[in-house]
C-alpha cells in the first residue's frame, strides 16, 4: 500500500512523495491512533469532582485525589495554616476522607483546620507544628464520620480555649489526649459536647486550675459509661450549667474532690442522667450559686442525694430541681438551706410536696422523726438522711350487711370488718373510726373497735335502713404519709 506524506529536502523545498507501509506499520499506526482516541474520550468524561487537584489557598498547597484524600504542602517547605478551614477554604472540602501533611505545618494563634470536614475518617498531621497555638477551639466540631484522634504530638502549651474542640463528633470513639497540655486553658464549655458514641476518655493528665466555663462540656455523651474526674481543680470554674445533661448511660459520678466555691450555674447540670445512680455532692458548696433550674431532672435511677452542704437562698432559681427524678432519700445537715424550694404548685422543685421524715443520723444510725412539711422548712436543727413520704394509697369501701330483726331482739350483733369494708393498699397500721350515723339518735346503736374495725350493733334496734360513715386512718410508715379513707356502711335490719 502506498500513501503520501510531506517531507522537507531542503531550505524552502517541500514535496510529496509516495511511501510504501509495510502491514507491521499499518498495525502500529492503527493502534496509536485507537490508544488516542480512548484517551480523549476518557479526559472528556471525567468528572471533575474525582479529578485530582493542586492548589493554593491561603498559602498552602493542596491537592484532592480521586479517593478524597487530601495532601498539604510539599516536601521540606513549611507553611502556615493561618485561619485555614478545610471544610470552608478548600472546593470539596466536605467530602475529604483522610488528611496528610507534607513538609512542615506551622499552626497560628488559632486553628480550625478540620472544622465542618463532615466525611473526614483519618487524619495524619504529626508534621504540624502548634507551638504558638493559642485557640484550639471548633477545631475538629462538625466531623461526623472521624472514629478516633491521636493528638498526642501536639503542643498545646499556650492554649487558652479548648471550647467546642470535638462538639458534633457523633461517631468518635476514642481520643488519645496524652501529653496535652492544658494549664493554661480557661475556657472548656462544649468540649465533648454530642460525642454520641464516645464510651470513655481518659482525662486524669489535665489541669484545670485556671478553666472559668465547663458549662456542657459532656452535654450528649449518650453512650459515655464512666469518666473520672478526681483529678479536677475547679476552684476558679464559674459555670457548671449543662455539665453532663443527656449522659444517659453514666451510672457514678464521683465529684468529692470538685471545689465549687466560685460557681454560680448549675442550671440542668445533671439532667436526663436516667442511669445515675451514684452521686456524691457531699463536699459542694453552692454559696454562691444563683441557678439550680432542672438540675436533677429525669435523674430516674437517682434514688439518694447527699445535700447536706447545700445552701440556697431565696434569690435562686430552684424550680424544676428534683422534676421527674427518682430521688426518695435526701441527706439534709446542720447548715443546710434550701429555703424557698416550692415556688407555685405548677412549678415545684420537690418530688411531691412531702412531708420528709427523718430515718436516720448523717452516720447511718437510726432515727426518729422529726417530719417535715417541705424541705424549705427545715432549719438544721435535726441534720440526718430523710425519706420522701410518698402519699400513702390506701382505698376504703363500704358494703351492705344484712341483719335479721328477730336476732337484735334477744342480743347485740357484731359484724368482722371484712363484711362491712374493703380495706386495699394501706401503708402502715390502720384505725377506725365511727363518724356519724345518717339517723343521728340512733349513733348510740353503733360502735366501730378502733383497732379491729369490727361494727357492733345494739340489740333492739328498729327495723330499717342505716348508714354508717366510717373513717380508716393508715398510720404511714418510713416510705409512705399518713393518710385517711372514709366510707359508708349500710346496715339494713328486717
Amino acid at each position: 500500500m502506498k500513501e503520501c506524506v510531506i517531507v522537507n529536502s531542503g531550505p524552502g523545498n517541500t514535496e510529496k512523495r509516495p511511501v510504501a507501509l509495510s502491514g507491521a506499520s499499518l498495525f502500529a499506526v492503527l493502534l496509536f491512533t485507537c490508544l488516542l482516541a480512548c484517551l480523549l474520550i476518557s479526559t472528556m468524561n471525567a468528572s471533575p469532582a474525582h479529578a485530582a487537584e493542586s492548589r493554593v489557598v491561603k498559602g498552602v498547597p493542596w491537592r484532592i485525589t480521586s479517593d478524597y484524600d487530601l495532601i498539604l504542602g510539599e516536601d521540606d517547605k513549611t507553611y502556615n495554616l493561618r485561619d485555614l478551614a478545610i471544610g470552608d477554604d478548600i472546593p470539596d472540602g466536605g467530602k475529604v476522607k483522610r488528611v496528610y501533611a507534607l513538609g512542615k505545618l506551622i499552626a497560628g494563634s488559632k486553628c480550625q483546620l478540620f472544622k465542618g470536614s463532615s466525611s473526614l475518617t483519618s487524619i495524619s498531621i504529626n508534621s504540624i507544628d502548634t507551638s504558638k497555638l493559642e485557640d484550639m477551639s471548633s477545631m475538629f466540631e462538625g466531623c461526623v464520620k472521624l472514629k478516633r484522634i491521636d493528638l498526642k504530638g501536639f503542643d498545646t502549651t499556650y492554649v487558652t480555649y479548648m471550647n467546642g474542640l470535638f462538639s458534633g463528633c457523633v461517631s468518635l470513639e476514642s481520643i488519645s489526649l496524652d501529653g496535652f497540655d492544658t494549664r493554661n486553658v480557661t475556657n472548656m464549655s462544649n468540649m465533648f459536647s454530642n460525642c454520641r458514641s464516645l464510651k470513655s476518655v481518659d482525662l486524669s493528665g489535665f489541669d484545670t486550675s485556671n478553666v472559668t466555663n465547663m458549662s456542657f462540656m459532656f452535654f450528649g455523651c449518650e453512650a459515655l459509661k464512666n469518666i473520672n474526674l478526681s483529678g479536677f481543680d475547679t476552684g476558679n470554674v464559674t459555670d457548671m450549667g449543662d455539665m453532663f445533661i443527656g449522659c444517659h448511660v453514666l451510672e457514678r459520678l464521683d465529684l468529692r474532690a470538685f471545689d465549687t466555691s466560685k460557681v454560680k450555674n448549675m442550671e440542668s447540670m445533671f439532667c436526663a442522667c436516667y442511669a445515675l445512680k451514684s452521686l456524691d455532692l457531699s463536699s459542694f458548696d453552692t454559696g454562691n450559686v444563683r441557678n439550680t433550674r432542672n438540675m436533677f431532672q429525669y435523674c430516674n435511677s437517682l434514688k439518694r442525694l447527699d445535700l447536706s452542704s447545700f445552701v440556697l437562698g431565696k434569690n435562686v432559681n430552684k424550680s424544676y430541681m428534683f422534676k421527674d427524678s427518682g430521688i426518695q432519700q435526701i441527706a439534709l445537715g446542720n447548715k443546710t438551706m434550701l429555703i424557698g424550694c416550692n415556688f407555685v404548685e405548677s412549678d415545684p422543685i420537690l418530688p411531691g410536696p412531702g412531708p420528709w421524715k427523718r430515718i436516720s443520723t448523717l452516720n447511718g444510725k437510726q432515727a426518729n422523726g422529726p417530719v417535715i412539711s417541705g424541705l424549705e422548712k427545715y432549719i438544721g436543727s435535726a441534720p440526718g438522711w430523710y425519706r420522701f413520704l410518698s402519699p400513702n394509697p390506701i382505698k376504703l369501701k363500704g358494703k351492705t350487711v344484712k341483719i335479721k330483726r328477730k336476732y337484735l331482739k334477744k342480743k347485740a350483733k357484731v359484724i368482722k370488718r371484712a363484711k362491712a369494708l374493703q380495706v386495699t393498699n394501706a401503708q402502715g397500721k390502720v384505725t377506725y373510726q365511727l363518724t356519724g350515723v345518717k339517723k343521728a339518735k340512733f349513733k348510740k346503736y353503733f360502735k366501730v373497735d378502733t383497732n379491729t374495725g369490727k361494727i357492733a350493733v345494739r340489740k333492739k334496734l328498729k327495723k330499717g335502713k342505716y348508714k354508717l360513715s366510717i373513717k380508716a386512718m393508715a398510720a404511714g410508715n418510713n416510705w409512705y404519709n399518713k393518710a385517711t379513707a372514709g366510707a359508708t356502711v349500710v346496715i339494713k335490719v328486717k
